[in-house]
C-alpha cells in the first residue's frame, strides 16, 4: 500500500505542476489578447485624427477590436483564470497534508493510507466541480513538458531521487 500511495503523491505533484505550467500559459495568452485589443482600440482613437486618408483601414481595425472584444467571454482561457486560481489554491493546500502523511506513513496500516487516498481524491473532485464546472483544462504538450521538469526537480530535491514518466 506504501508503493500506491508513493505512485498516487508523484501523481498529485504532477497534476499540480501541469496546472500551473497551464495557468502561466494561460495568463500569457491572456496578456497578448488584452495587448492586441489594446492596440487595436489606440490605432481606433489614433485614427480619428486622420480618418479620411485612410478610411477602410481604420474601419477594419475598429470592426476588429470591437470582434475581439465581444467574443472575449466566450474564450475558454478567459473563462479559466478563476477556476484554475481555485482549484490551485486547494490543491496546494491538500498536497500539504499528502506530504505530510508521506513522513507519518510509516505509523499508518493499509486501511488508513486508503481512506486518506479517497478522502483526498474525495476533496479534489468536489473542488475541480465546484469550480471549472463545464470548463475543461486540455493536455498542452509544452505544459505537460514543464510539469515534468517541476515535478522530477522536487522529487530529486526533496527525496534525492529520480523520478521518470509522464504520470
Amino acid at each position: 500500500m506504501r508503493e500506491q500511495y508513493w505512485d498516487w503523491y508523484v501523481n498529485f505533484k504532477y497534476k499540480i505542476e501541469y496546472l500551473i505550467a497551464y495557468k502561466i500559459r494561460k495568463d500569457r495568452l491572456s496578456d497578448i489578447y488584452s495587448a492586441v485589443l489594446l492596440l487595436a482600440s489606440a490605432a481606433g482613437i489614433a485614427s480619428l485624427s486622420f480618418w479620411d486618408s485612410v478610411p477602410i483601414l481604420w474601419g477594419a481595425i475598429t470592426l476588429a477590436a470591437q470582434v475581439m472584444q465581444t467574443i472575449k467571454p466566450k474564450i475558454p482561457s478567459f473563462r479559466q483564470g478563476p477556476a484554475l486560481n481555485y482549484i490551485l489554491q486547494d490543491l496546494e493546500r491538500y498536497f500539504l497534508d499528502v506530504k505530510s502523511t508521506w513522513y507519518n506513513i510509516d505509523n499508518m496500516d493499509d486501511t488508513e493510507i486508503q481512506a486518506f487516498i479517497c478522502e483526498i481524491d474525495s476533496k479534489v473532485e468536489s473542488c475541480e466541480e465546484r469550480f471549472s464546472g463545464d470548463l475543461n483544462f486540455p493536455i498542452v504538450k509544452s505544459c505537460a513538458k514543464k510539469a515534468g521538469k517541476r515535478y522530477e526537480e522536487y522529487f530529486r530535491y526533496y527525496f534525492g531521487i529520480d523520478v521518470k514518466g509522464d504520470s
